[in-house]
């Protein structure tokens, strides 16, 4: 789900995206897409951009549920891991990665294609689904199971570090954190691509990366594919705390946030909806 001013959206399996009234619940609209919802919700341009996991990105007028238009990827004869990525606004364009490997950007307003670019670090896995960061005029781009790149404004290489993720990861005051494929949280510096930790947990893989706050101090929040959720040191990734989901439990889905960073929700991964004070 992705709130907004006084609405709700959300996606569900069977490919139907709704708006709710924030307030009471009501259903503004809804819409079929062309299949399951999946990733997160982009809301820029005056439209909200909706992934599905047919490889497809819709873009959606917010006020009335049209869809202004779809693109879509040649279909993928490959292994997937998750049916496509999640959508960023970055220099004026809209950025998303695919299962096929490739990197693309796209008219906000038509649409259209504007460029591609094909990674292929990992011939059985070459999914480029981690949204795309913006940095210093140019792009940071993680692969699934192959590599984390900073490409310059005219698209060369800056930088790689040798570790991918399927999952987003977080630009900070100037560090990437990156949860990555084998199961360890890395801070990388993000203008030369220089670890400055790495902190590894003992089950499972990270799933999702939050700053919050906790006793005036900033804390890196970590949920993990099993059973724990770990507060760590942002500057040298020292485990500050931690909580259990339960035995077999995880979470999959990303962690919300208060505005004041005090409070988070956490969906397991056995339909529970965990809230956590951090004072």
């Amino acid at each position: 789900p992705f709130a907004d001013t006084g609405r709700i959206f959300v996606g569900t399996l069977a490919g139907d995206l709704y708006q709710f009234n924030l307030e009471t619940g009501q259903e503004a609209w809804k819409v079929p897409l062309s299949a399951a919802v999946h990733g997160t919700f982009l809301e820029a341009f005056d439209r909200l951009y909706v992934a599905t996991v047919d490889e497809a990105l819709h873009a959606v007028d917010p006020a009335t549920g049209k869809i202004l238009w779809t693109y879509r990827r040649p279909a993928f004869s490959g292994t997937s891991i998750r049916g496509g990525g999640n959508p960023a606004a970055i220099g004026g364009k809209i950025w998303m990665g695919f299962s096929d490997g490739a990197l693309v950007s796209i008219d906000p307003q038509t649409g259209g294609q504007d460029s591609e670019r094909i990674f292929r670090d990992n011939l059985k896995f070459t999914d480029l689904h981690a949204r795309v960061l913006g940095w210093k005029e140019g792009l940071i781009v993680s692969t699934y199971d192959g590599k984390l790149r900073s490409l310059r404004k005219d698209g060369s290489l800056s930088w790689e570090f040798p570790a991918g993720s399927a999952r987003n990861p977080l630009l900070a005051d100037g560090v990437v954190y990156l949860p990555s494929s084998d199961g360890i949280v890395y801070a990388i510096n993000a203008d030369n691509g220089k670890e400055l930790w790495r902190y590894s947990l003992k089950k499972g893989v990270p799933t999702s990366l939050s700053v919050v706050s906790r006793a005036g101090a900033k804390a890196l929040l970590v949920t993990a594919s099993e059973e724990k959720i770990l507060l760590l040191n942002p500057s040298d990734g020292k485990l500050l705390d931690q909580s259990s989901l339960g035995r077999g439990s995880g979470s999959y889905s990303p962690v919300a946030v208060d505005d004041e960073g005090k409070t988070f929700y956490v969906l397991s991964a056995f339909s529970r909806i965990y809230q956590y004070h951090l004072n």
